[in-house]
């Protein structure tokens, strides 16, 4: 297990949605003891079995909530994946509907300060950990692992996602 806190970056729960990319409550434990933090993703087959008509706003807080119980708001953060989906959740379209997303949340009874935790605070405070014990790794030349990703879309898949991105916000207008 990694020392330094663990980001899921695109994930959600796995016990409201069973994909292999969501991550399951034991993972969730053993993230909650790693200090790490998992990032709801709004793609909308992470986000319900039904994605065609159970992906919603709705469905998005349910994670959030759920995730925030089971292992503490302070572990949870938002990893949208706008600039990497097609279609995002019903009532989450796009980053105009955040405030209703803010809103929710806040309507189910987690606290401001948690809100504004999971809006972005979280995730400052993970990555200021991993800095840290990055800096403290490099003294000690403890040797670390990487991958070297490449090219991840073609020009394709970039001008469907532009497409549609154009088409959502003519929708809005």
């Amino acid at each position: 297990m990694s020392e330094a806190p663990v980001i899921y970056s695109h994930s959600s729960s796995y016990a409201i949605c069973p994909h292999p990319r969501n991550v399951t409550d034991d993972n969730l434990r053993l993230l909650q003891r790693n200090g790490g933090i998992i990032m709801v993703c709004f793609l909308r087959e992470l986000t319900d079995a039904k994605p065609d008509s159970g992906a919603t706003l709705s469905r998005v807080i349910d994670h959030i909530i759920y995730i925030g119980e089971k292992i503490g708001y302070s572990h949870v953060g938002i990893g949208s994946d706008f600039d990497g989906m097609l279609r995002g959740p019903d009532g989450l379209e796009d980053v105009a509907q955040y405030p209703a997303l803010v809103e929710g949340i806040l309507s189910r009874g987690v606290a401001e300060t948690d809100v504004k935790d999971i809006m972005g605070r979280n995730l400052i405070r993970v990555m200021e950990e991993v800095e840290r014990f990055s800096r403290q790794a490099k003294a000690t030349t403890v040797a670390f692992l990487g991958d070297d990703i490449g090219e991840i879309w073609s020009e394709d898949i970039k001008g469907q996602l532009l497409d549609e991105r154009k088409r959502c916000r003519s929708l809005a207008t």
